[in-house]
């Protein structure tokens, strides 16, 4: 009689735990759709602080209209920065990536999310501080987080927007979400929770036509559809200013982009570089400038042995394909890549020399624009990435 008690207790424990599951996977699910393709994003208007004060800029119905276009033949800068939701000072590794010393020692990350609010708020103003200091005409950022429990709800997007009034400059901005998710429970000590709003933030001090979302190749095998993002690119256009009369009606196209990296044998990686080139190809066919920056994770230039350390190359490594670059394009090849890297192993804690580094981050533009990339050391205090700065000019 026992016996059959305790099976009965048992049964009526499993069927509540599958229910249970049932019941979080359909939230979860229900919680973290894929976003819409071809989204038309909102372009926000960033007042100066001079603005701020006049009372003609706050009534005026559009005052983006009154920003300045960018020129033909004048020199201008982008930078690009992953800034890994602030949480990636050198204490922190994450909880998905794994690698081993040289010796065959394993290494593993063990943190979702950032070890407190005030970590947070310093990763993320070292990474502006770092930005503002290269003093750069329009910005784009990666994994910035708007609301999110791995970042204690810091509003990253509007320290990087309030930022940019240190600048006395009027911007314009857009942001791509490319995750939100539902409340995660992994890991079970302590998970990743919710992520509401996190994408791609771009900041420009030009006036903007239009900004959409282009949905990227990902993911649909469970559950690592639920832990990565729903990746994707920012398109925008930035109508040019030229000398020539024949000129008119041709755009900069600025593209900020964050690939996949957890993809065993890099088939998405591949569809996603695939997609980007078909849509730049086109651009270009119409006349256009293109320039796309961001973190492509794909290591460049042979750079995934590039660097000194006492770590193996993390698995998901993969070299950047050159081949798959259209006619007219060019992978910018840093002028310092040998010197400064734009990645670290996070699957332990950073030690310089220590940690394998790789440069990940970067820029391909058209031949109607000439440039020189440079990656900026900023030694990753506050994120597992350096930023690029891009310096350019559009030739007429």
């Amino acid at each position: 009689m026992l016996l059959k008690k305790i099976l009965k207790v048992a049964i009526w424990l499993l069927i509540l735990i599958v229910v249970l599951l049932g019941a979080y996977i359909f939230y979860i699910s229900e919680n973290s759709k894929r976003i819409a393709d071809n989204k038309e994003l909102d372009i926000n208007y960033l007042p100066s602080t001079q603005d701020a004060l006049t009372s003609d800029k706050e009534s005026s119905d559009d005052p983006a209209t009154d920003m300045s276009e960018i020129q033909t033949g004048k020199p201008y800068s982008l930078s690009s920065y992953n800034v890994g939701f602030g949480a990636y000072d050198h204490d922190f590794s994450f909880f998905m990536d794994t690698n081993k010393l040289k010796d065959g020692t394993d290494t593993k990350g063990i943190s979702s999310r950032a070890k407190d609010m005030d970590a947070v708020l310093e990763n993320t103003n070292e990474c502006l501080q770092v930005i503002l200091e290269q003093d750069p005409d329009l910005m784009m950022f990666q994994e910035v987080d708007k609301s999110a429990d791995r970042s204690f709800q810091v509003n990253q997007y509007s320290i990087f927007c309030k930022g940019w009034t240190q600048k006395e400059v009027p911007a314009v901005n857009t942001f791509a979400v490319n995750m939100h998710t539902g409340y995660l429970m992994y890991p079970l000590t302590k998970p990743i929770g919710r992520v509401k709003e996190s994408g791609l933030l771009t900041i420009s001090k030009f006036k903007m036509n239009e900004a959409k979302r282009i949905q990227l190749p990902v993911t649909d095998k469970f559950p690592d559809k639920f832990f990565d993002l729903d990746r994707c690119m920012s398109v925008m256009r930035l109508p040019v200013k030229s000398k020539s009369e024949s000129d008119t009606g041709r755009e900069l196209i600025l593209i900020n982009i964050h690939a996949s990296a957890y993809d065993e044998g890099g088939l998405i990686r591949a569809e996603q570089m695939k997609l980007l080139m078909d849509i730049i190809s086109s651009e270009y066919e119409n006349d256009n400038w293109v320039i796309v920056g961001g973190d492509f994770n794909h290591a460049m230039f042979g750079s995934e042995e590039m660097y000194r350390s006492q770590m193996q190359i993390p698995p998901w490594v993969q070299p950047f394909d050159e081949s798959v670059i259209p006619e007219g394009f060019t992978l910018i090849k840093s002028r310092n890549i040998e010197l400064v890297a734009t990645c670290r192993d996070t699957s332990m804690p950073y030690i310089q020399g220590v940690n394998y580094e790789v440069t990940i981050d970067g820029f391909i533009v058209s031949d109607n624009i000439r440039a020189t990339v440079t990656n900026i050391d900023a030694d990753y205090k506050g994120s597992d990435h350096n930023p690029v700065l891009l310096d350019f000019m559009l030739k007429e």
